[in-house]
């Protein structure tokens, strides 16, 4: 009886189930099986005893790049499983498991594969990838419109007077400047938030690359009143990294650090290492990021600022993934905010 249920389960799942003797020829197939490798309407009865790799491979047990074919003639062959193994076969994609057949002596008999069809799912994946690509691309264009709108808006208006002739004086050609400018800087952020070049890796000191940019923002703190404490540790290792960029990222944190602040603020810089990772942070006592905000200030384009363009914590964010780094950010109400950044110290 025991043997007649389980033959009953193999015959009717919905899996495919396939099982080979030591010499590869087949012992037991289910219809899903056969359904999913094959497009000729063959039953199990035909097949049992014959070649899988035969029947099924064409004989071909390896790829042109030297791999198995099948899990489960290198299940076979090697006497090692194959677990959630994901395999071309015929245009369709397979998730397969195979391990040993063993007999009720404990002996290896064979080898068994359990496989199903998730071509449809690979397939799925793939045109929500794309779809969520081009709402990427949309967001990130419209973002780059808005914005562009602004300075071209004036460039428009000056070029129109000075088409009537009614433009006069060095004033008027440096707020035209200043707009191309705005222009410029707007397209070159956007190029390296889209297209960043690879870090040029060299061998760093962070403690005089976060003295130096704390020193460059010395009278801004003076004129804001705020107040800026450095946190090193001694004996602190210098790293691999691209110091221009590891630079314009900790910029970017204290110009965000001190836009959120009123006189007498704070503004915290520290670095640890932790095993072979650098921690740096930077920590303002400011007003708190709101919990339905704070998944998106990473996004670009987006900001919550009167001034700027929403790219200088989008553009941190790319640098830092492109280091093998991670970044992310804590906003505690009575507490602060604190931008904190891990990085690989090789």
């Amino acid at each position: 009886m025991e043997l007649e249920i389980n033959d009953k389960i193999v015959k009717t799942a919905l899996v495919g189930i396939v099982a080979v003797d030591q010499d590869g020829n087949i012992i037991s197939i289910n219809e899903s099986a056969i359904s999913i490798l094959s497009n000729e309407p063959l039953s199990a009865d035909e097949l049992i005893g014959r070649s899988y790799l035969d029947v099924f491979l064409k004989g071909n047990k390896f790829t042109h790049t030297g791999q198995y074919t099948s899990a489960l003639i290198e299940t076979l062959e090697t006497g090692e499983p194959c677990l959630q193994k994901e395999l071309s076969y015929r245009n369709k994609t397979l998730l397969v498991d195979s391990s040993p057949l063993i007999d009720d002596k404990r002996k290896v008999v064979g080898a068994i594969s359990i496989f199903r069809d998730i071509t449809d799912k690979r397939i799925l994946e793939e045109r929500l990838r794309q779809a969520e690509k081009f709402a990427a691309i949309g967001q990130l264009s419209a973002g780059l419109a808005h914005e562009l709108l602004n300075p071209l808006t004036v460039i428009k208006g000056f070029l129109q007077l000075y088409e009537k002739g009614d433009m006069q004086g060095t004033e008027s050609w440096r707020i035209l400047l200043d707009e191309v400018n705005k222009v410029s800087r707007l397209v070159n952020d956007f190029l390296l938030l889209t297209n960043p070049s690879a870090p040029k890796y060299q061998s760093i000191s962070l403690q005089d690359l976060l003295v130096d940019v704390a020193n460059e923002f010395a009278s801004v703190a003076e004129h804001k009143q705020i107040q800026v404490h450095l946190d090193i540790e001694t004996n602190f290792p210098d790293i691999m990294a691209d110091l221009h960029q590891i630079r314009q990222v900790m910029v970017n944190l204290l110009m965000n650090a001190f836009d959120c602040l009123s006189p007498g603020g704070e503004i915290r810089i520290r670095s640890i290492r932790d095993n072979e990772t650098i921690i740096l942070s930077v920590f303002n006592n400011g007003p708190v990021i709101p919990n339905d905000i704070r998944p998106r200030i990473f996004d670009p384009f987006f900001t919550t600022k009167d001034h700027g363009q929403g790219l200088g914590l989008a553009i941190s964010y790319r640098i830092v993934e492109n280091h093998r780094g991670h970044m992310f950010v804590e906003s505690l109400e009575g507490k602060g905010t604190t931008f904190t950044i891990q990085l690989p110290i090789r």
